[in-house]
């Protein structure tokens, strides 16, 4: 399956050919952003669109939610905060990335069965598993940490 690219004497709403069809490619999946705030929204829609659609995206969303609130309880410094946070931050940019791996190995190979696309979303999943354990380990002793000085009083 080829995709033709647009040359740049194509206006930005031309036809793109896929597999062999003319499909209309809309403008947004077409040419660069004009703007820094055009970028940002349509980051913010994948962001939001993923949030809709991905129920795990979801659960560690609420699950950072949960730990949120853990570490207020906690009393947490602010580094530690910085730390959860970034933490939080890596878990979802995992989970988006995952969910991008997954959507274009389901373009390219439609509701065909292939190894390759398989092995494909297999590994960007496993990516995301590396991230929640080693995520999860730091958090323990970040939270054990700040339980043991909270309560040693």
């Amino acid at each position: 399956m080829t995709v033709a690219q647009p040359t740049q004497n194509q206006a930005i709403n031309k036809d793109v050919i896929v597999n062999g069809s003319s499909e209309a490619a809309p403008e947004y999946y077409i040419g660069r952003n004009r703007s820094i705030p055009e970028a940002w929204g349509k980051a913010m829609s994948g962001i939001l669109g993923a949030f809709k659609t991905e129920r795990i995206f979801r659960l560690h969303f609420s699950l950072i939610g949960g730990g949120a609130l853990i570490a207020l309880f906690l009393r947490l410094t602010a580094f530690e905060w910085a730390l959860a946070l970034a933490i939080a931050t890596i878990i979802l940019a995992a989970e988006l990335f995952n969910t991008a791996v997954e959507r274009v190995t389901d373009l390219l190979v439609g509701y065909q069965y292939h190894r390759l696309a398989r092995e494909s979303k297999d590994i960007s999943a496993g990516a995301v598993l590396v991230t929640l354990l080693g995520s999860g380990v730091v958090i323990i002793f970040l939270f054990a940490h700040a339980a043991f000085r909270l309560f040693a009083k």
